[in-house]
């Protein structure tokens, strides 16, 4: 199957990528267990070593490198709100400070 998915039939790299890997959702522990799962599938000890498992294995490396890649230039998450620091110590050169905040809003475009 990897093997007959070209990288000219989609629109851009990460589409290929994410078509090879088969992901359950577009982020990057997905990603990496659908990476581990076909490796396992394509290791030789259980399918032998030839040039179709190998060059099998380079798609699915470079796949892995596409994805994650397109998956880092997601936009970055907003400041966090509710931002708050607290000095704890104030003695001079022992200082300590704690900071709280509330996280931003879940989003798919923030995959962090």
């Amino acid at each position: 199957r990897i093997l007959r998915l070209r990288r000219e039939g989609y629109v851009n790299a990460a589409g290929w990528g994410f078509a090879v890997l088969c992901p359950e959702r577009r982020d990057v522990p997905s990603v990496q267990r659908s990476y581990r799962n076909l490796m396992k599938r394509l290791h030789p000890d259980k399918v032998g070593q030839s040039e179709s498992v190998s060059k099998a294995t380079q798609l699915v490396k470079e796949a892995k490198e596409v994805c994650e890649r397109s998956l880092s230039s997601v936009e970055a998450p907003p400041a966090p709100r509710g931002l708050r620091s607290e000095c704890l110590v104030g003695t001079r050169g022992k200082r300590k400070f704690r900071l709280t905040w509330t996280a931003p809003a879940a989003d798919d475009r923030y995959p962090v």
